[in-house]
């Protein structure tokens, strides 16, 4: 019961965290778009990569003290 719990916590917050590296992955991509239309010139280096989807590996889940939290 408690497993089931905390992954769908992990899911969540990993669901957040997508979100918001989206978001800046999006902003990214439309800045590199933009230097590269006033330059005419492709920007160097690499691409940006996307966000992977759903929990990583390092995530943790707190079961014992859930209030501790700041």
């Amino acid at each position: 019961m408690r497993l089931a719990e905390a992954k769908a916590v992990l899911e969540t917050r990993a669901k957040e965290r997508e979100a918001a590296e989206q978001v800046e992955y999006e902003a990214k991509l439309a800045q590199r778009k933009e230097r590269e239309r006033t330059t005419g010139r492709r920007p160097g280096g690499r691409p940006p990569t996307p966000p992977t989807p759903g929990p990583r590996d390092g995530d943790q889940y707190n079961f014992s003290a859930t209030s501790t939290y700041l």
